[in-house]
């Protein structure tokens, strides 16, 4: 309480879910109490499945709305809409490569990591792993 300067019992009703800490829990507290409970939406269809599961925080909201990853029809690339976005997906390879000061190669692979940098998401497997695989393949760049 002494951190955030809040109340004992503030956190507790706010920022506690099962026994800890959950910063989510205060966004969905303010949910259900503002919004009757209205307003979540996730990026799939199955990814709110996954939330209105009991035991979930979501679990007690009484909707989960899902984005539509539809695409429409009339915007269809086809394939010279996919030769372009080959070229494209190369050209950003390479701009790739000189912002991260790496060889620009054409073949290449390169591993992205995209998360936040804590021991739950495995970066620590990776700061393991990143001297064997660079060692072993070559041909491998990290970012």
């Amino acid at each position: 309480s002494l951190v955030f300067n809040l109340k004992v019992a503030t956190i507790r009703r706010y920022l506690t879910f099962e026994g800890r800490f959950n910063m989510l829990k205060a966004g969905v507290t303010y949910i259900k109490e503002v919004q009757a409970g209205h307003g979540v939406c996730a990026v799939s269809v199955n990814y709110a499945a996954e939330l209105k599961r009991e035991r979930t925080l979501f679990g007690s909201l009484p909707t989960i709305m899902a984005l539509d990853n539809a695409t429409d029809p009339a915007e269809d690339l086809g394939e010279a809409g996919v030769d372009r976005l080959r070229a494209q997906r190369f050209e950003a390879k390479a701009a790739l490569q000189r912002h991260c000061d790496l060889d620009v190669d054409p073949g290449a692979k390169i591993l992205i990591f995209i998360g936040r940098w804590v021991k739950q998401k495995g970066v620590d497997h990776i700061a393991q792993l990143a001297p064997y695989l660079l060692r072993s393949h070559p041909e491998v760049q990290i970012v």
